[in-house]
């Protein structure tokens, strides 16, 4: 998954569970976000469960998930820094095996392009909260 760093902190306040269930069955969470400080206890979950996490330097373009290289989802017309809960989502959601190996492409790139997320995290606490 590519998604933006808010979408790990809803994900770890309603879905944390249900995620470190299909890591121990087996399952791989992988995803790709800009790790930011603010979202530095939801990324060290995460990553105490056993998902995988990169980060990705204010990362602009397409968020989208794959699940088991069969079954695709991506957000169209979205601004990656203003999801908001309240707004529709556009989302095309396919089984499309082009589009499918597409998304896998695009992720696998990013995926090599992308530092470690317990790397990112490291570097954060050493730098602690920006001040402004």
């Amino acid at each position: 998954m590519v998604c933006p760093p808010i979408l790990s902190l809803v994900g770890s306040l309603f879905t944390l569970e249900e995620t470190k269930e299909f890591i121990d069955r087996g399952g791989v969470m992988k995803f790709i976000t800009d790790i930011s400080y603010p979202y530095l206890e939801s990324m060290q979950q995460y990553l105490d469960i056993g998902a995988e996490a990169r980060h990705f330097e204010q990362y602009r373009g397409i968020m989208f998930g794959v699940f088991d290289r069969k079954i695709c989802g991506s957000f169209i017309n979205i601004g990656i820094r203003r999801v908001s809960l309240d707004e529709p989502i556009n989302m095309l959601w396919t089984d499309d095996p082009a589009y499918v190996r597409y998304l896998v492409s695009t992720f696998e790139i990013l995926w090599q392009q992308s530092v470690p997320g317990a790397q990112r995290l490291q570097e954060l606490l050493k730098q602690g909260p920006q001040q402004t």
